[in-house]
């Protein structure tokens, strides 16, 4: 198990998250058919690749590792000093928690696999989102399990880079938040001992004006933590923490929905289409648009304009 860090690392935003931060970095015995490298993703890296019968290993990375295998694959592992061999199914998912050492040697030749990495900035960032306590939280290393949804997930993440658009780098952004929400809530446990979390105020009124017109003016971009605790004048854990009380939501389910407001907006009281509109609140295309639209308000972007109107 590996717990839930805050710890100095790359600067993810901006210059994307390269091969050399992964943990497939240092291995040359890989074929690599695809990597993100060059998409300038800010807190994920994907690599779609082909390899034969190797052995490969690692003292532990700061940041949230998941595999999946594409063809059937015989290997044995070494995970937190528990030796055991397994012959891991099809699109089966693997994930390795943060600074957990592995070795792995695979046993079956040519077989192809899908690896992603996604940067401890983001994974502290949504665990601080979902639980009051995120330093209590720590993730349990799986091999081989069957999670359908996280399997769902990484395939629109393969297909994001086997076919990059222009809203990618968006569409990514929110892909790695539910992979990140999916493994807290499937293969994260809590740990007993107390630590000591923010119980102060909530925000000023003035804080929380400057940052509610800091989204209203920027909906159109993507808007981090970071960036949100920057223009409140905090680090991004108190300013998490003191925003929650202020609003009793997170800064991303606020932003979400305020993108929504304004899609709500100009649905009713424009001619602009819907892909137009989909731009211009932040969302990644049409596609991502219209399914957080219905997911918020029950029904499609499309029969909301017809009957506003």
């Amino acid at each position: 198990m590996a717990t839930l860090q805050r710890r100095p690392g790359p600067d993810f935003i901006n210059r994307g998250m390269p091969l050399s931060q992964t943990p497939l970095g240092s291995v040359a015995a890989i074929n690599f058919l695809k990597t993100s490298d060059g998409l300038n993703w800010p807190h994920l890296h994907a690599s779609l690749i082909e390899q034969g019968p190797s052995e490969r290993g690692h003292g532990g990375v700061p940041d949230l590792w998941i595999a999946t295998p594409l063809d059937p694959t015989d290997m044995s592992f070494n995970i937190d000093r528990g030796q055991k061999r397994k012959t891991v199914p099809a699109r089966a998912v693997s994930i390795l928690a943060p600074h957990t050492p592995v070795a792995v040697t695979v046993e079956t030749p040519n077989v192809r696999a899908f690896h992603i990495s996604i940067a401890a900035k983001l994974l502290t960032e949504v665990a601080a989102e979902l639980f009051d306590c995120p330093d209590k939280m720590e993730i349990v290393s799986a091999v081989g399990t069957d999670n359908r949804s996280i399997a769902l997930l990484l395939n629109a993440v393969m297909h994001a880079l086997q076919e990059p658009l222009g809203g990618a780098i968006l569409e990514i952004e929110y892909l790695a938040r539910a992979i990140v929400a999916d493994v807290l809530a499937r293969h994260a446990v809590q740990r007993a001992r107390p630590v000591a979390i923010d119980r102060g105020s909530s925000l000023s009124s003035h804080q929380l004006q400057r940052v509610l017109e800091y989204v209203e003016e920027n909906l159109s971009q993507a808007l981090s933590l970071d960036e949100l605790a920057g223009v409140a004048g905090l680090g991004r854990t108190v300013f998490l923490q003191r925003f929650k009380r202020s609003l009793r939501q997170t800064p991303h389910r606020y932003v979400v929905a305020a993108r929504i407001r304004r899609a709500q907006n100009l649905l009713s009281k424009s001619d602009l289409s819907i892909t137009h509109i989909a731009a211009i609140c932040g969302f990644a295309d049409h596609a991502h648009f219209c399914t957080i639209f219905r997911r918020l308000l029950g029904a499609t972007p499309s029969t909301y304009r017809q009957e506003s109107k």
